[in-house]
């Protein structure tokens, strides 16, 4: 494979060489784990049937939890759990599958369903405060020792598609009131140099929770890729194909290629497949790729038999 690159002569596109790349993408953040999946579907197994259905592009995030987690103590890392990951990309390099990797998930930090994960994580056992994420230049050094370890380990993979610092940063930065996005980019700017002084070769993107779009993140140099999460609709077919059409038009004028990075359906939706295909579609439309969001642990549901026909139908035309 061959690593993605953007052409100053046409920014809105990402290319494998001379030829146009167009990413046909799911959000499966623990796909490394088959208890994880959907029928316990194994890794090799998962990745074979996104191949088959036309599916190129993955993101997914690093363990990060306390107990099991990549840093089961402060400063000290678990490389043996690094393992499941790189099976993923072994396997996904075999299928010609590029994988956005996060190397922090705020969930892993401060969600809104526990406010309590704060204490259950490495951080917590010499900085109390979830803002000393972000605030903190004693627990950064910490953050970056991590970063190291991780791009590390992954850099030599010409199938990443991108570094992603964090998922969904700005939720990690709400305790800063006020001052959040200006704490939120300036960490951000921080690691995006960082990652970039130890791999020079692939892309960065960034992500913001609820719809948000900072100029200060889409128009930062360092960030290749602009990426919108929307779940401001979740039923109506017509609306999220009104909705992913209004982010992107809204974010043309970057000059940097633009991903649904997130969007969902609720898995009870009696227009779950419509509404799927109608997000896809309106992306693919408008230049642009919409990534589906699929989990087994919460309302929106896993990738099932009918989703993944969707995406062998929506194949995007030149892939």
């Amino acid at each position: 494979m061959t690593i993605l690159k953007i052409k100053p002569e046409n920014p809105h596109t990402l290319y494998i060489g001379d030829n146009i790349f167009h990413p046909h993408g799911i959000n499966r953040f623990t796909i490394y784990y088959k208890e994880h999946n959907k029928n316990k579907r194994t890794p090799e197994e998962y990745l074979q049937k996104m191949q088959q259905s036309g599916i190129n592009s993955l993101r997914m995030v690093i363990p990060g939890y306390f107990e099991d987690g990549i840093e089961p103590e402060l400063g000290k890392y678990n490389s043996k759990l690094l393992e499941p990951v790189k099976n993923v990309f072994e396997i996904a390099r075999r299928l010609k599958i590029y994988i956005i990797l996060c190397l922090f998930d705020y969930a892993g930090f401060c969600p809104p369903w526990n406010p309590g994960a704060w204490r259950k994580q490495v951080y917590s056992t010499k900085f109390s405060d979830p803002k000393d994420f972000f605030g903190s230049p004693e627990l950064r050094k910490y953050e970056k020792e991590r970063v190291n370890f991780l791009v590390s380990h992954f850099k030599q993979y010409d199938n990443l598609f991108a570094w992603e610092p964090m998922n969904e940063m700005n939720y990690l930065g709400k305790p800063h009131g006020e001052n959040m996005e200006k704490v939120t980019m300036e960490w951000f700017d921080d690691m995006a140099q960082y990652i970039k002084s130890i791999d020079q070769s692939h892309l960065l993107t960034g992500s913001l929770w609820g719809g948000a779009i900072w100029d200060s993140l889409f128009n930062h140099p360092l960030n290749d890729i602009v990426q919108v999460h929307t779940y401001d609709e979740t039923e109506n077919p017509p609306g999220i194909a009104e909705n992913i059409k209004m982010y992107i038009r809204k974010t043309k004028h970057y000059k940097k290629p633009i991903i649904i990075g997130e969007f969902a359906s609720k898995e009870k939706n009696p227009q779950r497949k419509e509404f799927i295909e109608s997000a896809i579609k309106a992306a693919q439309n408008e230049g642009s790729s919409a990534w589906l969001y699929a989990s087994i642990w919460d309302e929106f549901g896993e990738m099932d038999e009918e989703l993944f026909e969707i995406y062998k139908k929506t194949v995007p035309v030149g892939k």
